[in-house]
C-alpha cells in the first residue's frame, strides 16, 4: 500500500532565497497566533489520511528567529512542537539529497532545501506520492514546482497553498483511493433499500464523488453533505484490501453525524459559496 509524503514549508525570518520572502504579517502576536491556528487547521483536516509528514528543522528555526527575541504568548516553539511531534519528522535527520548533485529551480542553483529533498526522494521512488504544504512560505504561486537535477532529470511536485488545495489533492491522489461499494441494503437513487434501512438517495457514481471528499474522526466512518438532497451521507468502512465503503443518506437534523463534523462540513460549504 502506497503512502503520501507531505513536506511542510514555513515562512522565514531571514530569507534563504529570493523566492523565500519572510511573511511580515507573522511579526505580530495576534497574526502569529492566526498563522499557527491556520496550520493546525491544515493538519487537523488531514488527520485521518495516510501520509508521512516531513519538516525542515532549519526552516523551523528560521521561522522562530523573530519570536525567540520577542515575548509572544502562547510560545510559538511550544505550539509547533506539539503540532509536529506525532506524525512529522525532520528530514535532515535522514536526508536523501546528494551534496554532489546540482539542483536548480527557475535555472537557479539551490541546495540543502526542502525542494531538493522532495525532488530526490521522488526521483528514487515512483510508487508513493509527494507534495509540498506551502504555509505562506514562498512567493511561488504555480500549482506545480519543477526542480532540475544535474540537468538530466526534472522532478515535479504539487505546491499546496491553502486548505482547499490540500484537501482536494488528497481527494484526487489519496493512497489507497477510497472505493464506493453499492450494497442492496441501501438501494440506489432512493429506491430498492430494505425496509427500515436508510436509502442511498444518489447514484453510486455521485456517492463516489462525495466519498472522495468525506471527512471523519477516523477512517472507519466518514461523512459528507449532499447539497442536492440537503442531507448528510454516511460512509462505512468495509475493512477490505480494496479500501471499500458503502453509504446511505440521513436527515440533516440527525444525531448520527457528530456535531464537530457537522460544523466542519458547514464551514467547508461556506468557503465554497
Amino acid at each position: 500500500m502506497g503512502v503520501t509524503n507531505l513536506f511542510l514549508l514555513l515562512a522565514e525570518y531571514v530569507s534563504s532565497y529570493q523566492w523565500m520572502l519572510p511573511d511580515e504579517s507573522c511579526r505580530d502576536e495576534l497574526l502569529c497566533n492566526e498563522y499557527l491556528d491556520c496550520l493546525i487547521g491544515h493538519i487537523k483536516e488531514i488527520e485521518i489520511e495516510n501520509y508521512n509528514g516531513y519538516y525542515d528543522a532549519d526552516n523551523l528555526d528560521n521561522f522562530l528567529l523573530y519570536y525567540e527575541y520577542e515575548i509572544v504568548y502562547p510560545f510559538p516553539r511550544v505550539i509547533l512542537s506539539e503540532i509536529l511531534k506525532e506524525r512529522w519528522y525532520n528530514w535532515r535527520e535522514d536526508s536523501m539529497q546528494s551534496p554532489t548533485k546540482n539542483y536548480k529551480i527557475f535555472s537557479q542553483p539551490i541546495k540543502a532545501h526542502t525542494f531538493c529533498e522532495i525532488s530526490e526522494r521522488k526521483l528514487l521512488d515512483n510508487v508513493n506520492n509527494y507534495a509540498l504544504l506551502n504555509h505562506h512560505a514562498c512567493t511561488i504561486r504555480d500549482a506545480i514546482i519543477s526542480i532540475a537535477i544535474d540537468a538530466r532529470d526534472t522532478v515535479e511536485f504539487r505546491n499546496l497553498r491553502d486548505n482547499a488545495a490540500l484537501t482536494q489533492w488528497f481527494a484526487d491522489n489519496r493512497l489507497p483511493q477510497r472505493i464506493f461499494n453499492r450494497i442492496p441494503k441501501h438501494g440506489e437513487n432512493g429506491l430498492g433499500n430494505w425496509p427500515g434501512a436508510s436509502p442511498l438517495m444518489c447514484s453510486k457514481f455521485e456517492a463516489q464523488g462525495l466519498l472522495n471528499t468525506a471527512i471523519g474522526q477516523s477512517h472507519r466512518e466518514l461523512f459528507n453533505h449532499d447539497g442536492l438532497y440537503k442531507m448528510f451521507i454516511v460512509f462505512k468502512d468495509e475493512n477490505t484490501v480494496e479500501n471499500t465503503y458503502h453509504g446511505f443518506h440521513v436527515a440533516s437534523d440527525t444525531a448520527e453525524v457528530p456535531l464537530s463534523i457537522k460544523k466542519r462540513l458547514e464551514h467547508k460549504l461556506f468557503q465554497m459559496l
